[in-house]
């Protein structure tokens, strides 16, 4: 199981290296965000992650080799915390890592996580922690178990909001059992209650205002988007797993099973029991916008109750390896995928930021004389983002990350930037943040237009897709732009 870990491990960062220059969704956010350390970060964002990629920026640079080590190192603990919950849960070895790595059958773990979703990613690898150590304490309640778990709870509630409603899901599934009941009477359940307030607290400090509820019409759309969680999170795992292993659905427990009951109906029930703890929050507040994303670490739980089931109701080897064929297949084909996407992408992209061309409009300013000291102001986290990774010893600030300052630092140039052709003016809202520095955009020289092709386009594939960033350079700044 180690050794197929630091081979996806390995793959994958290398993979992310070699296919495009772009810092991807989420990936753009934060690695403005882990400019310094903070506890608050502004506009409700969850500090974890930026915590945990400040040192690898310190060691590497803001770029992609410390992205892609957090990112995919975190997936490879995800998957080695669920092979540890399924060694709790199920004898034969063979279903251990087909367990610990079924979840490469989920679309968002399976294809989105490489190239969107980073707070998700840790919540996932945590909930897999989360699991792991719930099945340890259904078998052997001690110190260390209770103190792991505190842990986990604790640094889940400040990697995600959602995190905490996946924690509790958990909580009411085991209350529905005999065994779950005992272990929520320990005394030593209130240090993980005591670690989940603590976090609580720290994540209240710094977040975001009240959205106030959502309109009665909006209540519908919302409630039909948490319905869709669990049917298009849990894809294609459920298709595949009912045609390939049909038993595990509709057949019964064999006499003498292998392994008691502990922990398979709290694991069948715990998602269920997420999503109707979710609801009210959903419907109430409007939170629909792509839930099945934000959810899906929740989903969790059934990737190992599958196997329970299957081994309860017995399976055939034929079965397992035609298993273990569909997930190699699934690994591998995210692999092909990864390395097309960038020159055919171009197909069906709408946005296109794996194909735009950052590396020649993050020439342009030093071009045009930067240095790459002082401040960029960038006018979306793409920008931003990637401005970052071109310029490390500039400071960065957007106003897609309302609240965030970029931090103290040598005075030097000040450079706004953001997409745009000849004809695109300067977005309102970085308008608005170079007037809170004391600059007034329309003292301001013309912008400069760097115009290039999206990856891919102007060739056979895609007829030619102009592209632009435009950028204003002050060179000795203005006000506290510098």
């Amino acid at each position: 199981m180690a050794g197929l870990v630091l081979l996806f491990l390995a793959v994958h960062v290398a993979l992310r290296l070699v296919l495009t220059a772009n810092a991807g969704s989420d990936d753009v956010e934060q690695i403005v965000l882990s400019q310094a350390l903070r506890l608050d970060y502004g506009a409700g964002q969850a500090p974890l992650y930026p915590w945990l990629l400040y040192p690898l920026v310190q060691a590497f640079g803001p770029g992609l080799l410390a992205l892609g080590l957090l990112r995919y190192g975190l997936v490879a603990l995800l998957h080695l915390f669920l092979y540890l919950a399924a060694r709790h849960l199920v004898v034969d070895p063979r279903l251990q890592v087909a367990a610990a790595w079924s979840p490469v059958l989920l679309y968002p773990i399976g294809w989105r996580l490489h190239e969107a979703d980073a707070t998700g990613v840790l919540a996932a690898s945590l909930v897999a922690a989360m699991l792991w150590l719930v099945l340890r304490l259904l078998e052997r309640r001690d110190w260390p178990g209770f103190g792991g778990l505190a842990l986990v709870v604790g640094l889940g509630v400040l990697a995600q909001d959602w995190f905490a409603f996946a924690a509790a899901g958990l909580a009411l599934a085991l209350a529905w059992g005999a065994e779950g009941r005992t272990l929520l009477r320990d005394r030593r359940v209130l240090l993980i209650a005591a670690a989940a307030a603590g976090a609580g607290a720290v994540r209240l400090a710094g977040a975001a205002p009240w959205p106030g509820l959502a309109p009665p019409g909006d209540w519908p759309a919302a409630l039909g988007a948490l319905l869709l969680v669990p049917v298009l999170g849990a894809f294609p795992l459920w298709p595949l797993a009912a045609a390939l292993l049909p038993q595990a659905w509709r057949g019964t427990a064999l006499r003498g099973d292998p392994r008691p009951e502990r922990g398979g109906r709290t694991l069948l029930l715990a998602p269920a029991a997420t999503l109707a703890l979710a609801a009210p929050w959903v419907v109430l507040v409007g939170q629909g916008d792509a839930l099945t994303f934000r959810l899906y670490p929740a989903l969790l739980p059934w990737c190992l109750w599958l196997f329970w089931r299957l081994e309860r109701t017995g399976w055939q080897l034929r079965q397992v390896r035609a298993l273990a064929l569909v997930l190699g297949l699934a690994a591998l084909a995210a692999v092909v995928a990864r390395v097309l996407q960038p020159d055919i992408g171009i197909l069906v992209c709408k946005a296109c930021r794996m194909q735009m061309p950052y590396a020649a409009f993050t020439a342009g300013p030093a071009q045009a004389g930067f240095t790459g000291r002082g401040l960029i102001l960038g006018g979306d986290a793409y920008v931003a983002g990637n401005l970052r990774m071109a310029y490390p010893l500039a400071r960065v600030e957007t106003p897609a990350l309302p609240g965030l300052s970029a931090p103290s630092g040598t005075p030097g140039a000040c450079l706004a930037a953001w997409h745009g052709l000849e004809d695109d003016a300067m977005p309102a809202a970085l308008a608005g943040r170079l007037r809170d520095h004391g600059v007034d955009p329309a003292t301001l020289p013309p912008p400069v237009t760097v115009r290039a092709l999206l990856r891919g386009s102007g060739t056979a594939l895609a007829p030619a897709r102009p592209v632009g960033m435009r950028f204003i350079l002050v060179p000795g700044g203005r006000g506290t732009c510098r």
